[in-house]
């Protein structure tokens, strides 16, 4: 199972914060921001009190309290592991593959959203975090790559809550301007001093 199911699939599941600071994220068992996740999937805990390790069924194990059979029975079946990330339940094949080209359009779309915005007034860091991703991790989703099927579907989700996709096409049509009022204030840099040069010019080229 652990070359199948991606620990960071795991902790979301659980609703544990998958956000990484120097290459870790927050223990699930002690709270510490010491919890790292090698390429083999195997995790361990730096901090010395918990001193946890071990793999993504032992995670399950002594996270939920139950046995290792159980755990790999009950994760299994949640994680729907005879399906792959386009094989979606009650749907045909045309019908899921027609749901991933629409992510994808959206995706170009949020990409598209950033380049005109700028990030002197939208930070792609307060979505990331939104998502609880490293900026890079959200990086790699937002330019396609579909990596955990959870990852990405929760991403969506919340890119689809948080950008609005109809005033883009308005302000695009529009030219240059756009109306900076309308912006969260949590999602703009400072205060004052930015300057928002020709938007269409970054597109064009």
């Amino acid at each position: 199972m652990n070359e199948t199911v991606d620990f960071k699939d795991v902790l979301l599941l659980e609703n544990c914060s998958i956000t990484e600071k120097s290459g870790n994220i927050k223990c699930p068992f002690c709270n510490k921001l010491s919890f790292k996740i090698y390429p083999d999937q195997l995790a361990k805990c730096h901090n010395n009190v918990c001193n946890w390790y071990g793999d993504v069924i032992q995670f399950y194990t002594d996270f939920k309290k139950i046995s290792r059979s159980e755990a790999f029975k009950e994760l299994a079946g949640r994680l729907d592991l005879k399906k792959s990330i386009v094989e979606i339940k009650e749907q045909t094949f045309d019908e899921a593959r027609m749901a991933l080209a629409e992510d994808l359009e959206f995706l170009s779309w949020c990409r598209m959203y950033f380049a005109f915005y700028k990030n002197d007034v939208v930070d792609q860091k307060v979505y990331a975090e939104k998502c609880g991703l490293s900026k890079s991790a959200f990086s790699r989703i937002l330019n396609g790559n579909m990596g955990n099927a959870l990852t990405w579907r929760k991403t969506i989700v919340i890119l689809k809550q948080e950008i609005d996709i109809k005033r883009l096409q308005k302000d695009i049509k529009k030219g240059i301007k756009y109306f900076l009022e309308n912006i969260p204030p949590e999602y703009i840099k400072g205060s004052s001093g930015f300057s928002v040069g020709n938007p269409c010019q970054e597109l064009a080229g």
